[in-house]
């Protein structure tokens, strides 16, 4: 997939987070279906976490998702919101990837 692929990560705090509010792991992941259709973008992965930031500074989702854009099999990861992603930390900055197109 490469240059064209996405990889989604939804995350939220808490299970009663995940399970129905406006941020919710659902509603997340298909509003961040709707970013990467404008631009032309192939969802290679959607990976859901459940994951204090403040309890705990591993997080096995992002780490996948990071996993899969350094494998070559997508360029681009879309977060619902920057500030919660440990990308911030220095982690995984690379989204897109050096090697995708750019896109206006």
């Amino acid at each position: 997939m490469g240059a064209d692929g996405a990889v989604l990560y939804a995350r939220v705090s808490s299970a009663k987070q995940a399970a129905g509010d406006k941020t919710s792991l659902e509603d997340q992941s298909l509003a961040l279906r709707g970013v990467a259709e404008r631009p032309g973008l192939t969802v290679v992965a959607v990976i859901p976490e459940v994951q204090s930031a403040s309890k705990e500074l591993e997080r096995p989702g992002f780490n996948q998702a990071c996993g899969i854009i350094e494998d070559g099999r997508a360029s681009w990861l879309l977060v619902w919101d920057v500030t919660a992603s440990p990308a911030t930390t220095g982690v995984c900055t690379a989204w897109p990837s050096p090697t995708s197109r750019a896109r206006p």
